[in-house]
């Protein structure tokens, strides 16, 4: 069994966002996208890291839909629908 000390990790996780000078961190753990959220650190999920990858012309709608696609297993269908809608709807 392994023991967490989550104010350790919540530490670690502000000193090395803060020293990292990191803009943006992607996770889908909702536990630690809390800590984030504690210490006001910018997050997104993976879908939303997909989405801003097609806003951003980094890979193309065909490969961000196949990507979304490849979690559907893991995310609730109404956060797939809108990421899907809103790739979708780019030109």
């Amino acid at each position: 069994m392994m023991i967490l000390d989550w104010g350790a990790a919540k530490k670690s996780v502000q000193n090395y966002f803060m020293v990292n000078d990191i803009d943006l961190i992607v996770s889908d753990d909702e536990a630690f996208l809390k800590i984030l959220d504690q210490f006001v650190i910018l997050f997104t999920p993976l879908a939303g890291a997909i989405l801003m990858c097609v806003i951003h012309k980094l890979i193309s709608k065909e490969k961000g839909l196949k990507y979304l696609e490849s979690l559907k297993p893991m995310k609730k269908d109404e956060h797939m629908f809108y990421i899907k809608s809103k790739i979708e709807g780019l030109l």
